[in-house]
């Protein structure tokens, strides 16, 4: 029963809907102020480290000798 409603909501566009009014790009569902206020956020940087380094500011377990 999911999947076909999936699907169907596919054929029609109601996924991408659902989408845009989540994000809050659709008309009539969000202010001018709401989306100036949404690109004004200042940018995350997220930071992954790499497997063989350490992460700053978190300790690391020292390693057994053996």
């Amino acid at each position: 029963m999911n999947a076909s409603q999936a699907l169907e909501d596919r054929r029609t566009g109601a996924d991408l809907d659902a989408k845009l009014r989540e994000a809050g790009i659709l008309p009539g569902h969000s202010s001018a102020d709401d989306v100036l206020a949404r690109l004004s956020q200042p940018d995350v940087t997220v930071v992954t480290p790499r497997i063989g380094q350490s992460t700053p500011g978190v300790a690391t377990p020292d390693k057994d000798p053996a």
